[in-house]
């Protein structure tokens, strides 16, 4: 069991401002919270939602974000999935694995909006486990965000392979009652995936097996690469406005800090999600 966390690369730190964060437990479901910064004047439809790695440090990935976010006008939220109730939340948390990761998603999304007058309308954000997590998310509750922002995703679920079992494909599976999973979901949102031009190591972390080598690539450069090339091929394919977008951040392995500091993680992401914000021209007409 991969329980050692702490000596994953995704733990090395850097020096951010403490900003004051709101947490909050949501009643109902089983050991799960979620932290919460709002912006000095909170938009409802300026929601940023960050999704964690296998190291869990939701706080770190927040205050990294705090002052683009200030610039920008974005408010944050963080879920916390706890390894102990949550070790499968990459995977939406298939059963005998844990609670259900995706369901308590959706709990915190209601929870905020009335708590804290979040619109509907919200960009999601997943930085490695937490950007399987997003892609996964968007497959099995089409149209959950208005963009998507993969970030260094050790392996992903084929938008193109109906025949295979989740997480393999998109065919249900009993682990995960209830659940279908649409490639429209997301198809059809706006997807920005990004991953350090160095990420070619195979740690003990990344996902191996023959199947997903073969198809996908042997690391996770090779795989973001891939499926950001399957997204746009499939949109298209199916008559839809290809609004993928793809980015290799510089001088950039598997370490968060490195992708902020070197490669600009941040403002890509901000910058990604501010665009898909703004009020189409319609909008802007009415």
């Amino acid at each position: 069991m991969r329980s050692h966390m702490k000596n994953h690369v995704e733990t090395t730190r850097s020096t951010v401002p403490p900003e004051p964060m709101i947490r909050r437990t949501l009643p109902g479901y089983a050991d799960f919270s979620y932290l919460a910064w709002l912006s000095p004047d909170p938009d409802p439809r300026r929601f940023l939602v960050l999704v964690h790695g296998i190291a869990r440090q939701a706080d770190y990935i927040m205050r990294a974000f705090v002052g683009a976010a200030e610039r920008y006008n974005y408010s944050l939220l963080a879920p916390v999935f706890t390894y102990r109730t949550y070790p499968d939340y990459q995977r939406l948390g298939r059963s005998g694995l844990g609670e259900r990761a995706d369901l308590a998603f959706m709990g915190m999304i209601d929870d905020a909006a009335q708590r804290l007058g979040m619109a509907p309308e919200f960009d999601l954000f997943g930085f490695s486990g937490g950007a399987q997590f997003a892609h996964r998310l968007a497959y099995a509750h089409p149209g959950v965000a208005r963009s998507i922002v993969l970030a260094a995703a050790g392996w992903y679920t084929p938008p193109d392979d109906s025949r295979k079992r989740f997480p393999y494909g998109l065919r249900r599976t009993r682990r995960l009652p209830g659940a279908r999973f649409d490639a429209d979901g997301i198809l059809s949102t706006p997807t920005l995936t990004m991953v350090g031009d160095r990420d070619t190591q195979r740690d003990d972390m990344l996902r191996q097996r023959d199947g997903v080598d073969r198809v996908q690539g042997g690391h996770r450069l090779a795989r973001a690469r891939w499926f950001h090339r399957t997204l746009s091929q499939l949109t298209i394919q199916r008559g839809l406005v290809d609004r993928h977008e793809f980015l290799e951040l510089p001088d950039t392995g598997h370490d968060f800090a490195t992708a902020v500091q070197a490669g600009g993680l941040v403002e890509a992401t901000l910058s990604f999600c501010d665009r898909q914000a703004q009020p189409y021209p319609e909008e802007k007409l009415a």
